[in-house]
């Protein structure tokens, strides 16, 4: 068959979403935000598969318009969850899909470890059966046309990670490939804060506090991936570098990360992004002036005093 070779071209396309974390990092709220911001706050266009014995429903009192939700108890069968991706891709009155948690399908009754440990048993090639199974949920996730967002719990790893998580680290209780079906994979600290621990936007490769940092990921996000977007000019990026300057140069480091904790590296930045971004680096400035009075007088330099007439 001929190539049908054509200029690269960055075309809009849905949001694959993985959330993880510990018990209690709050990965099922975090998920509903993100839907009812993707929404417009109409999340009677959201629809939710619940493992996890009804918690989603649990937050509904917080959103304007209600959900949908499907309860889904063992078997947890990971064939079965491929066909329900497929059921909700075919209903035009919903958007964004969460699965919370895949986990299940994974380790619990009827998901892929119990597949192949069953099947191991009987015929010896247990893995020859339970892998195929995994890999179809897998490209079930990476083709949807919708909003997709997953959780899934956590586990550490790392020698003592039990006793140090944040030094260890954590990874998705799923197969280990798992994660690159999505777009982005956000561990969720117990603060609620997110940590982009993978992207395809290396804009957005960085952490986000908790609550108003959530609606600025999405944001961030929805920009880059509905919109052609350029790099900001080297003219703006030197009137950046040149607004930090200002700042005296035994506060200048902590101007620059606080703008990089938000924005990331300023020549990152993109053309959408650009107008926020300085308008957020002169007020980083200016609080930073205001906690010294004298930051913004100008020194004179000492007269020396006249010599006395002979």
């Amino acid at each position: 068959m001929p190539l049908n070779l054509k200029p690269a071209e960055h075309k809009g396309k849905t949001i694959k979403t993985l959330l993880f974390g510990l018990g209690g990092s709050g990965k099922t709220r975090t998920a509903l935000n993100m839907a009812d911001h993707l929404t417009g706050s109409n999340m009677s266009q959201a629809a939710v598969i619940d493992t996890e014995n009804e918690t989603a429903g649990m937050y509904s009192k917080y959103y304007t318009q209600n959900f949908l939700s499907a309860e889904w108890s063992e078997p947890f069968n990971p064939a079965q969850l491929a066909d329900a991706i497929d059921e909700l891709e075919t209903m035009d009155e919903i958007e964004v899909i969460i699965i919370d948690s895949a986990t299940p399908f994974w380790n619990d009754t009827g998901g892929t470890l119990e597949i192949a440990a069953k099947n191991n048993k009987t015929s010896g090639y247990g893995w020859d059966i339970a892998t195929p199974i995994q890999n179809e949920l897998n490209k079930k996730i990476s083709r949807c046309r919708k909003h997709l967002i997953v959780t899934a719990r956590a586990k550490a790893v790392g020698e003592d990670a039990k006793h140090d998580t944040e030094k260890f680290g954590v990874i998705p209780v799923q197969r280990a490939d798992f994660r690159y079906e999505f777009d982005d994979c956000i561990y969720i600290h117990h603060d609620h804060s997110l940590k982009i621990s993978k992207t395809r936007y290396e804009e957005l490769s960085r952490e986000f506090p908790a609550n108003q940092g959530h609606a600025q990921y999405l944001d961030e996000l929805q920009v880059l991936m509905s919109q052609t977007h350029a790099y900001i000019s080297l003219s703006d990026h030197n009137k950046l570098v040149a607004l930090f300057k200002t700042v005296p140069e035994d506060r200048r480091k902590e101007a620059k990360n606080q703008f990089k904790n938000l924005y990331g590296q300023p020549k990152q930045l993109t053309t959408n992004q650009y107008e926020q971004a300085y308008k957020q680096a002169q007020k980083i400035v200016e609080d930073l002036s205001a906690e010294d009075p004298f930051l913004n007088e100008t020194e004179q330099p000492e007269k020396p005093e006249k010599e006395p007439q002979q």
